[in-house]
Parts: C-alpha cells; sequence; structure tokens
C-alpha cells in the first residue's frame, strides 16, 4: 500500500514511469466542451515530419474535443429525456452493500420526510410565486419516475491489449518531477499506458459534504456526469455518482438538492463519522465541523477506501471541473492502483482527488492508524515526517497529511495499521496487490500551475481535470474554468428539475402536485413592525393543499411551517427569535 520504487528513468532518482513503450500519434489528450485551442507556445518546428506530427495531433485534439463536447452538451437533455430515471437513492443489493457490523457505513434506501410529504416526488420545474413581502419566490413541481434496472459488463483486463500511443506523459505535456513516492521527488505515473486492456466492472464518482447544503450545490455536476457515460460507454460496464453524507445531513437536504439527487441518479451515502474513531485531531476541530477547507470534510472521505462494491472509484472536491477524458484514471485504479497529484502550493498531496480500487481492510487500517497516532508540527502524523518536504507542508495536519502518511509512507505506524487489517502478516508480506503512484497534477488535477513550470509544449486544452483556480484567472498564465473561455459551459447548474406532470398523491382527498416553494431569506433583522423579524408570510400562485412543518437552513437554523391561507405559507424561526439570512424552501403539494 506504499509507493513503490521503479527501476529506471534519471539515474540516482526513483522513477514512477514504466518502460519500453511505444511513441506514436496522440489519439487523445481530452478536451473541454467549446475550448478553444490555445496560443501558448510549443516549441520551434524541428523539420516538415515534425510538422505532419503536431498537424495529425491537432487534428485528433479537435475530433476528440469535439466528441466529448457533444456528449457533455447531451448531459441536461439526456436526463429530461429519461422516461424512467434511477430511484431517489440507489439501494444495492444487501450482499453488496449493506450496512457493516458495528455502525459501519451505510447506503440509506430513502430520504426520511415529513409525514405530509412522505408520498412527494422530489423533481420538479420552476413557475414563478410572490412571497408576502412582495419578493420574488420559486415554486418547483416534479415529475414521477421508478427505478430503472442497470445492467453491465463484467470487470476483466485485456493482458494483451495494445498500450496507447503517445500518452500525454509521454509527450511531455505536463509537468517536471512533481510527483513523490513519500520520501522524494521523481517523474510521474503513466496512468494512461496503465489503464490498457480494462472493459467492463462497476465504478463510482464520489463527492462528500459535511452539514446542510445551500444552492445551487454540486455546481460541476454535469460535467462529472458527462465523463460517467463516457466511462460506461467505453468500457461497457456501471458508473455510480456517489455522494457521502452523515446521516443527520441527509435527512435535512432540501427540497432542491433532493430533486437533483433525484433527477441525476445520485447515491446517497451515509456515513457514521467524519473523523476517525478515537483520532486525534486538532482542537479547532470537531465531528460533524462543516465551516472551512480542513476538518471533518478532510477524513470523511476515507469512507471512500471501503466501498469495495466498486472495481474503482475516484474521489473529487466540489469546486473540479472536468475538461478532458479522465476515464484513464479509474480503469487503471482498477488494476490495483492508488492514484492521486501533489498539491499546487507545494504540499506532496492534494486530498481534493484520490482513486483507489476499495476493500474494506484498507478502510479498517485507516481507522487504525488515525486511533493510535497523534500529529505534531516537527514530525507529522504517527512521527512519520514530512517528505519530500522539509518540514510542515499546508494541511499536514488535515487530511492532505493523513492520506499521504497512510499511502506514501514505510514507517512502523502505518505497517502496523496494516497489519491489523489484515492486509500485511507480520513479516510484511502483503495480502492485497495496491501500488500507491502518483499522476501529473498539470493535466489530471490542474491547482493554480500556471503554464506547469514554464513547460513550452503546456497548453491549457491538454488539462483533463481542473482544480483551481475558481474564480477568472487574473494574469494570462493561468488556465480557469470552461466559464472564463469563449463558448464554454457557463459553470452554473443547469436547472436540475424536470417538467411537470400530473401527479396525484396517493391517500389524498384532492390531487395535488408535489413542488418546492422557495421562502427565501428574512435577512431584515431589525424590522420594527409586524411580523416579527423571525417570521415571514409567503404567497404562491397555487393552492397549498399541505407542506412539511419543519425545515433546515444551510446554517442548521430550525423552522416551523404553517399553512396560513389557501395560497399562504408562514414560516416561522423556532431556534431563536432571529432573521436569517440564508435561504429557505419547503416541500409542498400544490393545485393550479
Amino acid at each position: 500500500m506504499v509507493a513503490k520504487k521503479k527501476a529506471g528513468g534519471q539515474t540516482g532518482k526513483s522513477s514512477f514511469v514504466k518502460q519500453g513503450f511505444f511513441v506514436a500519434l496522440l489519439v487523445g489528450a481530452g478536451f473541454s466542451a467549446g475550448l478553444l485551442f490555445q496560443g501558448k507556445a510549443r516549441g520551434a518546428s524541428h523539420g516538415g515530419s515534425d510538422m505532419i506530427r503536431r498537424f495529425s495531433e491537432e487534428a485528433a485534439m479537435r475530433e476528440e474535443r469535439a466528441t466529448l463536447a457533444q456528449l457533455q452538451n447531451t448531459v441536461a437533455q439526456e436526463v429530461l429525456d429519461k422516461s424512467s430515471v434511477g430511484a431517489l437513492l440507489q439501494e444495492a443489493p444487501a450482499s453488496e452493500t449493506g450496512p457493516e457490523a458495528e455502525g459501519g457505513p451505510a447506503e440509506t434506501g430513502d430520504l426520511p420526510m415529513t409525514s405530509q410529504t412522505d408520498q412527494m416526488d422530489q423533481a420538479g420545474t420552476s413557475a414563478d410565486v410572490t412571497n408576502g413581502d412582495g419578493g420574488a419566490a420559486d415554486v418547483t413541481t416534479p415529475r414521477p419516475a421508478g427505478p430503472a434496472p442497470r445492467t453491465g459488463k463484467p470487470f476483466q483486463v485485456d493482458q494483451d491489449a495494445p498500450r496507447r500511443s503517445a500518452t500525454a506523459l509521454q509527450m511531455h505535456l505536463g509537468c517536471t518531477n512533481c510527483c513523490n513516492d513519500g520520501s522524494e521527488n521523481g517523474p510521474c505515473f503513466d496512468v494512461e499506458e496503465c489503464a490498457a486492456g480494462v472493459s467492463g466492472g462497476r465504478y463510482a464518482f464520489v463527492y462528500a459534504h459535511v452539514g446542510v447544503p445551500g444552492w445551487p450545490w454540486l455546481t460541476f455536476l454535469d460535467s462529472m456526469r458527462a465523463q460517467a457515460l463516457l466511462l460506461e460507454e467505453a468500457t461497457g460496464g456501471i458508473v455510480d455518482i456517489v455522494v457521502m453524507m452523515p446521516a443527520s445531513d441527509i435527512k435535512d437536504l432540501g427540497c432542491h438538492q433532493r430533486a437533483l439527487v433525484h433527477n441525476y441518479g445520485i447515491r446517497m451515502y451515509e456515513v457514521p463519522w467524519t473523523i476517525p474513531p478515537n483520532s486525534w485531531y486538532p482542537d479547532y476541530w470537531w465531528p460533524g465541523k462543516a465551516d472551512g477547507w480542513c476538518g471533518p470534510q478532510d477524513l470523511m472521505r476515507l469512507h471512500a477506501l471501503g466501498m469495495d462494491e466498486y472495481n474503482a472509484v475516484v474521489f473529487y472536491d466540489q469546486d473540479v471541473e472536468f475538461q478532458g477524458d479522465m476515464t484513464a484514471v479509474l480503469k487503471c485504479a482498477a488494476k490495483g492502483y492508488f492514484l492521486s497529484a501533489s498539491g499546487g502550493v507545494g504540499e506532496p498531496f492534494n486530498v481534493g482527488f484520490f482513486a483507489l480500487r476499495p476493500d474494506k481492510r484498507l478502510l479498517r487500517a485507516a481507522e487504525y492508524f488515525g486511533g493510535n497516532v497523534t500529529f505534531t508540527v516537527e514530525t507529522g502524523w504517527g512521527k512519520c515526517g514530512f517528505r519530500p518536504s522539509g518540514n510542515k507542508f499546508v494541511g499536514a495536519e488535515c487530511g492532505q497529511g493523513f492520506f499521504h502518511t497512510l499511502f506514501y509512507k514505510k514507517c512502523k505506524p502505518v505497517q502496523k495499521a496494516l497489519v491489523a487489517a489484515g492486509l500485511h502478516d507480520a513479516s510484511g508480506k502483503a495480502h492485497l496487490h495496491l501500488e500507491s503512484e502518483m499522476i501529473d497534477r498539470c493535466i489530471w488535477n490542474y491547482q493554480n500551475d500556471g503554464d506547469c513550470g514554464g513547460n513550452p509544449r503546456f497548453n491549457c486544452s491538454v488539462i483533463r481535470v481542473h482544480h483551481k483556480p475558481t474564480a477568472k484567472p487574473d494574469n494570462d498564465r493561468l488556465c480557469g474554468k470552461l466559464k472564463h473561455h469563449h463558448g464554454g459551459w457557463s459553470g452554473e447548474p443547469r436547472a436540475p428539475f424536470l417538467p411537470p406532470l400530473p401527479a396525484p398523491v396517493q391517500g389524498q382527498s384532492t390531487s395535488c402536485i408535489p413542488a418546492c416553494v422557495d421562502a427565501g431569506n428574512n435577512c431584515i433583522c431589525n424590522n420594527p413592525v409586524p411580523p416579527a423579524h423571525h417570521i415571514k408570510n409567503v404567497t404562491v400562485s397555487q393552492k397549498l393543499v399541505h407542506c412539511q412543518t419543519q425545515v433546515k437552513s444551510p446554517s442548521n437554523d430550525r423552522f416551523e411551517v404553517k399553512i396560513s391561507g389557501p395560497s399562504q405559507l408562514t414560516v416561522t424561526r423556532v431556534d431563536a427569535p432571529s432573521c436569517w439570512c440564508d435561504a429557505v424552501t419547503v416541500e409542498c403539494c400544490v393545485q393550479n
């Protein structure tokens, strides 16, 4: 489970690059929807053969970019056109994903709802209403849908499959020596060459969220969905999008978020802890802490290690945008690799991305490690150090240091955790084939990398996965999100709601249509006249049949909801007699 040094490469340095493969035309650098070929320098031409090679490469780039753009641009339409979308929560067979013994992670079979709304479908589409204070509000109405069976080919590897020619690594399109093996920096691993021969299988793209999410949420979900479809087409397998959350946060998902989950067939994965049991953590953390970039949301993602119903999983932060074909990452990980990338500010590991073939013993090893070591700014986790960094790096006390130590160090506390989990025996013999490698962050996890260290071959168009910056680049050397390029996707979430259809609610005396009513905020905190600033009346254009009676905002403010008129709601904050500035959404059933 630790980084494996390989022979070859530069004299006196470890090399992560396998030797002896062929270099030919570039048949896929992965390009974004609508992203024009950028004008960064590629180096001087050295004759006719070089020009022919370059023209052939760029033709292949344009062809693959157009293919990916067409796929990504049809994602929203694919969601709208599906006559039968996945259940609100896909429940896998108990033999695959049943809850672990003694409080292990469980997949939620259904989203909890109030007794008044337990028969509502959660998808909808927008319609205008007005609230009692004269402001604008939205109502969204749903469309019924049932679960669609999914089948795929079994996982297999063709050992005789031809290796991919002219990979990004072979073409030197990215960084130089920006990878490490837990001890020293060196060349990166060729993930495209590794991915050859893989077909079939079950895969997952994984997000994590602590706390009640606001809206919009999962901003780059369309680009992730495009990759999932691309991988399904390439392998004949099944690809899920998974969001792991604590049970209490899943229960409090708002109407818009639940509609998003439903319409994109997202699998909600309930986790029992956000920090490993008995683990050390800084005094500014606490279990369930949702704010800040460093905290339980870092270590909660450890649960991905145990999702062994999949042949491979890949975790990404929510601000990651997919700008090219990155499916090689999952295909390579399924062969028995833990893949990651270094960080953009000098840290040896960026916790916003990793991929692996899961095994529940890996999760047990992480729990054992977390429960039996501490962290110090002088020696790191378990006194395993910070190499190849000379001292504490950004996020060392957080997930970045924890993951880097667990997967790339060979120190005694890590070895003890592997033995305790049954991954190694006492003599050090491994019972699980898992090699830890790093791949080029300029291409597979771009993070404010400018022109990738001045590499003349690097171009924004070769980026497969873009992490940072999230805002518009402030100089020409930085590559940005697609919305900052001419013709690119705006980056804003498309309306995730399906067109409204009549949907009688069984058991009600009158047919009604499920809807999301946007009650909005009440950020007037010094209102001198009634109603009090902790109460808001909202008027809608439809007749209200019934609504949920309790809701919670993304800031964990709690509210009581009452129907105070045929088309009026009264929303009262009950955790404090105070205003609120986060938008509140209420699930109702309405009549036109």
